[in-house]
């Protein structure tokens, strides 16, 4: 909520009440408003209808059978990124799908999205998908409603000797 040019955060956890929205917050997450919703389509626009620059390998293409060339463009975002603390090589690493599956969160939004889509029944794959759409099991309930039908989704596991 914005009052006076200053927003504000409901603190449902502690006080129970509006907060100002500490400044460091803006460096630590990806914030989502109108404004930046829009100049995010904006900027995936302009990079989608702009030529390949030379040596900037984010940039490329695949070819759909339906949808014949469709131009791809790996976008750096901010993500959260699941880990577990390994304590045999004392660091933090990134958590394999394998793991994650097991962690009680997780669990919770994967089952959210299988309860709303019975038909998607392949766990690692909608963590995969929620993975993509940063844990939002709405974004990834909507993603794979736009997609819902396409060949492309179905996919024949094969195996490697």
């Amino acid at each position: 909520m914005y009052i006076n040019g200053t927003r504000f955060y409901l603190d449902d956890w502690g006080s129970k009440e509006w907060q100002a929205f500490p400044k460091r917050w803006y460096q630590e997450g990806l914030l989502i408003t109108n404004t930046v919703v829009k100049d995010a389509e904006n900027e995936e626009q302009s990079k989608a209808n702009r030529p390949t620059k030379d040596g900037d390998d984010r940039e490329g293409s695949i070819m759909h059978p339906r949808k014949k060339k469709i131009p791809t463009y790996i976008f750096q975002r901010k993500h959260n990124i699941h880990c577990f603390y390994d304590h045999d090589n004392g660091q933090w690493m990134r958590m394999p799908i394998g793991y994650e599956l097991h962690h009680e969160m997780v669990g919770t939004l994967v089952d959210q999205v299988e309860k709303a889509l019975p038909h998607w029944n392949d766990r690692p794959d909608i963590l995969a998908m929620l993975r993509q759409c940063n844990y939002d099991a709405d974004e990834c309930i909507n993603t794979f409603l736009h997609l819902e039908g396409d060949e492309w989704l179905k996919y024949s596991r094969t195996s490697t000797k």
